[in-house]
């Protein structure tokens, strides 16, 4: 299985705000021992590639954001502190936009999920709104990104983006 998708994505720069466009490559051979998944952003005559072989995604993001230059940072709701997978099963390129309810821990998200219809929640990994905040460590989110920064020790994050 191949898939190509070409969308755009807010890109937070020392000089504000961009819509760039990104180039998402999910390739899923027959022969390959796992999938490979590959994000391309291109600007200012660069193109940075994000790669892993996480079918779900939040990987390929983090390495991506790794490799942006400093003071840059991905803005999309997989980056966003509202971004949630799904606790009970996730789904590649699917996320649920959290804002204005109360997430805690992956207990409450599941009381969530059990007692409301989330579907209208629902976004994809490049969604993005003004509601926009990056992830922290001080808010609870069901998500890997911020994970996989972490385990690469990703000198990039949201947190120190403009930072020495």
């Amino acid at each position: 299985m191949y898939r190509n998708l070409t969308r755009n994505i807010y890109l937070i720069t020392p000089a504000g705000k961009i819509n760039v466009p990104i180039e998402f490559v999910y390739e899923d051979d027959s022969e390959a021992v796992e999938p490979l998944s590959v994000l391309k952003l291109s600007f200012n005559g660069t193109l940075y590639e994000g790669r892993s072989t996480d079918w779900l995604w939040a990987e390929t993001f983090a390495d991506l954001q790794n490799k942006l230059p400093h003071g840059h940072a991905l803005m999309c709701c997989m980056t966003c502190r509202y971004g949630n997978m799904c606790p009970y099963g996730n789904w590649a390129d699917r996320l649920y936009c959290t804002k204005e309810l109360t997430v805690t821990d992956k207990l409450a998200l599941c009381d969530l999920f059990d007692g409301t219809d989330m579907s209208h929640r629902q976004v994809t990994a490049f969604s993005y709104c003004e509601d926009f905040e990056f992830g922290s460590e001080e808010h609870f989110t069901y998500n890997d990104f911020a994970l996989c920064l972490k385990e690469k020790k990703c000198i990039n994050t949201p947190e120190n983006r403009f930072t020495e």
